[in-house]
């Protein structure tokens, strides 16, 4: 799961470098990694069969899905954090409080 995240990491860095993946050539190399998937973020939101939005309580913020904390626009995914004192967000079972929201993507 590491593997997939670092790699993950790397292929957004490259992006955010280079302002657009060249090839899907040029990230791969047998030597050194295997490219797993690539999305291009088209259209305006994440597509559920390659994305879960992770939810619910992390050190002092929360996890939330809301369009405040994650867009897709123009071929990018952005992930904002943003302030909110004693917001709270409620799991069915529990409900946990922070002072900031963000959004964690796996």
């Amino acid at each position: 799961m590491r593997i997939r995240i670092i790699l993950l990491l790397f292929v957004i860095v490259q992006f955010c470098l280079t302002g657009k993946i060249k090839s899907q050539t040029m990230m791969w190399d047998e030597k050194y990694a295997e490219t797993i998937f690539i999305d291009d973020f088209l259209g305006t939101t994440l597509n559920p069969a390659k994305w879960r939005i992770a939810k619910f309580k992390r050190d002092i913020g929360l996890l939330i899905d809301s369009s405040a904390t994650v867009k897709v626009n123009n071929g990018n995914l952005e992930l904002t954090m943003i302030s909110c004192p004693n917001c709270k967000v409620n799991d069915g079972v529990q409900t946990y409080y922070g002072n900031y929201a963000g959004a964690e993507v796996v």
